[in-house]
């Protein structure tokens, strides 16, 4: 086993003995009720979803920290914007959290409150981290619209300008962009999923210690619905940014030619290939994958829901 291979999982345990140590620091002092509580299987599985949560976000972290490191200098002259979604996103997380105060849950585990506030914290700063992440992406697109840079300099025909802006270092930024929105996008999906399961999870356990606490089942459907929404405000614009870049470079370089012009053939083949490097085909499968993770919050609130007690 390479030390490439030792890294991650160090740091995936390491993050797993924190959520085991948020859990069961104050152990020594638990009650019989507790110590009842804790003793039972639904309690083990609520456990280990938040320690694989915790080592999702040990693992997560990293992926972020390096988008945002790659990342950090477009958000020269968007500042205003990064920081306005940074509150709205903060802002929709608390008011979640105190929607989920005021149901007046029972917590048979001590101090229950405090961990859930540590806990979320972890998860809320690697989430947005990947938001913020997703809207550095969006701001760089800006400045790699065809024009945005050279398009006023002059003496510069309309064809030295397309070919300034798609030289071959944007064209690998861009890809790189590419990379590092499907990289949050994941990383986000496992976090906000994460969250719902191990939410589904504490429901399960609670009901079977106390069959008459009141938890109901479309509380945990709500999160998951909100969380999914949240996803989807977040990740679709800078997506739908990525492929109008991506569109507008292969219009300003390789025009629509009528079907009745001479070269339309080579035409056509070279816009097809440099859409198939860019990854513009929006196909089936790519559709399915967003799709899939924008919905995981909501897939994990369902399968919490329809696995637990009712």
């Amino acid at each position: 086993m390479t030390s490439k291979n030792i890294s991650p999982f160090l740091l995936g345990f390491s993050g797993a003995c924190v959520g085991a140590l948020v859990l069961f620091a104050d152990l020594p002092w638990w009650n019989a009720s507790a110590r009842r509580f804790a003793s039972r299987p639904e309690f083990l599985v609520w456990g280990f979803f938040v320690c694989a949560q915790a080592a999702a976000w040990a693992l997560g972290s990293v992926s972020v920290s390096r988008s945002l490191r790659d990342l950090w200098e477009a958000r020269r002259g968007h500042r205003v914007e990064i920081v306005g979604g940074a509150i709205a996103f903060t802002v929709l997380v608390v008011v979640l959290l105190l929607i989920s105060s005021l149901q007046g849950n029972t917590y048979p585990l001590p101090h229950h409150q405090a961990k859930a506030i540590v806990l979320t914290s972890i998860a809320y700063c690697v989430a947005l981290g990947s938001a913020v992440g997703m809207w550095l992406i969006y701001a760089e697109l800006d400045g790699l619209l065809p024009g945005a840079t050279n398009a006023r300099l002059p003496g510069r025909s309309a064809d030295d300008r397309a070919h300034d802006d798609m030289s071959a270092v944007q064209i690998d930024r861009f890809l790189r962009l590419r990379e590092h929105l499907r990289r949050l996008l994941a990383v986000q999906g496992v976090i906000l999923g994460g969250g719902i399961l191990a939410t589904g999870a504490l429901r399960n356990a609670i009901l079977a210690n106390h069959p008459s606490a009141r938890f109901p089942q479309e509380s945990v459907l709500v999160y998951g619905a909100f969380l999914s929404g949240l996803m989807f405000l977040v990740y679709v614009p800078t997506y739908a940014r990525l492929l109008n870049v991506g569109r507008c470079w292969r219009d300003s370089v390789f025009p629509v030619l009528a079907p009745t012009s001479t070269g339309w053939r080579e035409r056509y083949e070279q816009r097809t290939t440099f859409e198939e490097l860019l990854g513009l085909h929006i196909d089936t499968a790519s559709s399915l994958r967003a799709g899939v993770v924008i919905l995981t919050p909501l897939a994990a609130a369902i399968t919490g829901t329809l696995l637990g007690a009712s």
